[in-house]
């Protein structure tokens, strides 16, 4: 069974679990546990907290929870078990190799709206979180989110920063906000699911995610508004260069721009770039875009860095 990362699942839950309102309770709870599985807080193979206690959380009787989880279970997403280790246990997502169902799931998206929204929400909690004051408990769920992000194996990271930053949005004090950021961090995880997961990008990310929880820990408010604004802008350049920026892959051009997007950003970032071959890959450019971005890098970094790209620009610069 994999292990709970990121804290029991329950604590895991509290970010987006609440009572239901009275008169939509099958619909409003149905919606909040599909919001569960599509973050990704319970992965396959784990249980879903007791029947008890999700109805607790959710304020609806065990009559109508199990209601909820029979359409759960006749969609595929979970199945029930017996026996003393039993329960609802989520079923592991079917491996889709070419992401066509992602690419469906994100058409109708309007990215930039989506992106703007989640900085307003996000760059709002964390100012809300510092002015405030988080001590005690709450200063430690906080501190515990952020170490479930760091030495996160890679096929982990997505979860568990979701994780933080839904935890982040739970703390600013606003049930609305928070019911908002949950919502839109779901089509933003879908985004992300269509991307690659690049290391050097969550090494910075990490970094940014440290700031973020020193300023709002100290109450620095600006602060930590300043570091998160900082924090979704890195994240939307990279939704944009390979989302927005780059065609289909029929078009001749599929990837060009893409990659100069890239060198931009990376510079915006700070990385350097001896990367720029791995993000060749990634794109799927072909040299020739090396050519059109070969302005743009350092020969002499390239010749001490990456000898062989580097003598093969200098061969088709010829």
């Amino acid at each position: 069974m994999p292990e709970n990362g990121g804290g029991a699942v329950g604590d895991r839950l509290a970010p987006v679990l609440r009572p239901v309102r009275a008169g939509n309770g099958f619909e409003e709870a149905l919606e909040q546990i599909l919001q569960v599985l599509r973050l990704g807080l319970v992965v396959g193979g784990e249980r879903l907290p007791a029947e008890r206690e999700l109805a607790e959380r959710l304020g609806i009787s065990r009559v109508t929870l199990r209601e909820v989880l029979k359409v759960l279970q006749d969609q595929g997403l979970v199945e029930s078990r017996r026996g003393r280790y039993g329960g609802t246990f989520v079923l592991p997502r079917p491996t889709d190799t070419g992401g066509e169902e992602l690419r469906r799931r994100i058409a109708g998206v309007d990215i930039e709206d989506v992106l703007r929204f989640r900085e307003v929400l996000e760059v709002g909690a964390a100012g809300l979180c510092a002015a405030h004051g988080l001590t005690g408990g709450r200063a430690a769920r906080l501190r515990g989110a952020l170490a479930g992000t760091r030495d996160a194996p890679l096929a982990d990271y997505r979860r568990l920063d979701t994780l933080f930053h839904l935890t982040l949005a739970e703390l600013c004090g606003s049930p609305t906000l928070s019911v908002q950021y949950a919502a839109i961090r779901a089509t933003v995880n879908d985004l992300l699911d269509c991307i690659p997961l690049l290391v050097r990008n969550l090494e910075h990310s990490q970094r940014q995610h440290t700031a973020l929880v020193e300023a709002v820990l100290e109450g620095d408010a600006e602060g930590a508004r300043e570091v998160m604004r900082e924090h979704c802008a890195g994240t939307a350049a990279l939704l944009r260069g390979f989302l927005v920026c780059c065609p289909s892959e029929g078009d001749e051009s599929y990837g060009v721009w893409g990659f100069i997007y890239f060198i931009r950003v990376f510079d915006f970032l700070g990385f350097s770039l001896y990367i720029f071959r791995d993000l060749i890959r990634v794109s799927r450019c072909s040299v020739l875009v090396v050519l059109e971005v070969n302005a743009a890098l350092n020969d002499e970094f390239l010749h001490e860095h990456e000898p062989g790209m580097a003598a093969v620009l200098r061969g088709y610069r010829a």
